[in-house]
C-alpha cells in the first residue's frame, strides 16, 4: 500500500479533484438550479444572457477561492488534532 504522501507527491491524490460525494440533497438541489436556469434563460436576451455569464464566472471563481480556504483551513485543524494527540501538553510548552 502506497503511503499518502506519497500518492500525493505522484498526482495520485488530487484533493480538488475528489470534490464532495454526491448526496441525494445535493442532487436534487442541483436539479432545481438546472432547471430554474433553463426557465429563466428562455425569458431572456442575448445581453441579459452575458451578464449571467459572467455572473455564472465570478461565481466559480468565489467558489474556488472558498472552498480552498475550507481545505486549508481543515487541514490545519486536522494537523493541530494530530499533534495534540501525539504530543498532549508538550505542543503548549513549543508555542
Amino acid at each position: 500500500m502506497e503511503d499518502t504522501l506519497r500518492q500525493f507527491w505522484r498526482g495520485r491524490l488530487v484533493p480538488f479533484e475528489q470534490g464532495v460525494q454526491s448526496t441525494k440533497e445535493m442532487r436534487d438541489l442541483q436539479e432545481l438550479i438546472d432547471r430554474n436556469r433553463i426557465h429563466l434563460t428562455q425569458t431572456m436576451g442575448e445581453q441579459q444572457k452575458e451578464i449571467l455569464e459572467r455572473y455564472d464566472t465570478c461565481l466559480e471563481e468565489m467558489y474556488d477561492l472558498v472552498t480552498e480556504e475550507i481545505f486549508v483551513h481543515g487541514f490545519r485543524l486536522g494537523m493541530r488534532f494530530a499533534t495534540e494527540s501525539l504530543w498532549g501538553d508538550k505542543c503548549d510548552e513549543a508555542r
